[in-house]
């Protein structure tokens, strides 16, 4: 098994391994978080963690309710960081 980790880019264009954080769906985001998370927070139905903003806004995305766009961007307080 190779240790070594590739990683490349920033944002939606993050690659890790060759695989490309933005293209990843909800599941996916879901299935690693169940997988490698620190287990400290529950996961947000179909929310995604897109960037940060500053020391306590995250910056998600969810699916879209309209056919115009494919996801809307909101930002969430992280009630839970001063913990961390």
């Amino acid at each position: 098994m190779d240790s070594k980790v590739n990683i490349k880019g920033y944002g939606d264009d993050l690659t890790i391994n060759n695989i490309r954080i933005g293209d990843l769906s909800p599941e996916d985001h879901e299935k690693i978080e169940k997988k490698h998370g620190g287990n400290n927070y529950s996961p947000l139905e179909d929310v995604v963690v897109s960037h940060v903003k500053d020391s306590s806004t995250l910056i998600c995305r969810k699916p879209s309710d309209t056919n115009i766009e494919k996801y809307v961007e909101s930002e969430l307080l992280d009630g839970l960081c001063c913990y961390s």
